[in-house]
């Protein structure tokens, strides 16, 4: 979402602060580790990364997504700040499906999965249709 100044800032500050109240909540829990991991990739990860197909993302808000993201594996570890651990260990011991992609390079790579969804459905579709008027429009001097 864009918003008067053409910027996502502030949507991705208030859907990191959303997400840092379902972390709360879940690091409340008495629950296992694994669990914990779990529960982070398929609650918190999704409430952060909602709209994110539609973020403009600078390097301020990218490594502010980044940091959540770290801070939240690492606080689930239980791994002390002062740990000499990297964020690479980090991401291997907390089971990520990919140790070297962050939450940035995800939301980079959404708004391609999109188009490419829409360039393999019905071509009668609203969405294709607007895809295509858009690539045949002639540009305006």
């Amino acid at each position: 979402m864009h918003h008067a100044d053409g910027g996502s800032e502030e949507e991705i500050c208030k859907r990191i602060d959303i997400a840092r109240g379902c972390m709360e909540s879940l690091t409340r829990s008495s629950i296992s580790q694994s669990i914990k991991l779990q529960l982070y990739n398929i609650y918190v990860l999704p409430v952060l990364l909602y709209g994110s197909k539609m973020w403009d993302l600078i390097v301020q808000s990218s490594r502010q997504l980044d940091v959540f993201d770290q801070r939240c594996l690492w606080h689930i570890l239980r791994v002390h700040f002062s740990a000499r651990v990297t964020n690479h260990e980090i991401r291997r011991h907390s089971a990520e499906p990919s140790v070297t992609i962050t939450i940035t390079q995800t939301i980079k790579t959404r708004p391609l999965k999109l188009f490419v969804h829409i360039v393999r459905s019905d071509p009668d579709k609203d969405d294709v249709c607007a895809l295509n008027a858009s690539i045949d429009e002639p540009p305006k001097d």
